[in-house]
C-alpha cells in the first residue's frame, strides 16, 4: 500500500495536464474571475516551431507548473480563431502576456523558446 502511495504521487507531480482554451473571450472571463494574466500563444497549424513550442516548451514540468498557477493560457491560431486582431502576427509562434483588461503586459516574443528561457519570460 505504501508504494501504492509512493506511485500516485509521483504520478500526479509529473503528470499535471496543462490547463489551455481555445476561446479567446472564455479565457479573458476566466483570467477575470480566478485574478490571472493570459498567456496567449499564436500559432499556424503547420508551423514546425509553434508545434515544437507547445510540444515541448509547454510541456516541461517546471513551465507547467508556473503557467498553471499564474496564468490563463489560450492557444489560438492564427488563420482559424476569433481573437482581438491586435494579436495577429505575421511570425509565428507569437507569444502574449495580456492582463485581464486586455491589455498587453510585456512585449511578444516571436519564435521558438527553450523551456528555461520561457520560464524566465513568464516569471
Amino acid at each position: 500500500m505504501k508504494s501504492l502511495s509512493l506511485l500516485f504521487l509521483v504520478f500526479t507531480l509529473y503528470a499535471t495536464p496543462l490547463r489551455v482554451y481555445y476561446d479567446y473571450d472564455r479565457a479573458v472571463n476566466l483570467a477575470l474571475k480566478e485574478h490571472k494574466k493570459i498567456l496567449l500563444i499564436n500559432k499556424k497549424e503547420n508551423c514546425r516551431w509553434c508545434k515544437k513550442l507547445i510540444d515541448e516548451t509547454l510541456q516541461d514540468k517546471s513551465v507547467k507548473k508556473e503557467i498553471n498557477s499564474r496564468y490563463i493560457l489560450v492557444i489560438v491560431d492564427n488563420a482559424n480563431s476569433n481573437y482581438p486582431v491586435r494579436f495577429y502576427s505575421a511570425s509565428v509562434p507569437a507569444t502574449f502576456i495580456v492582463n485581464p483588461n486586455n491589455r498587453v503586459e510585456d512585449d511578444m516574443a516571436i519564435g521558438y523558446i527553450k523551456p528555461q528561457r520561457f520560464l524566465s519570460l513568464i516569471k
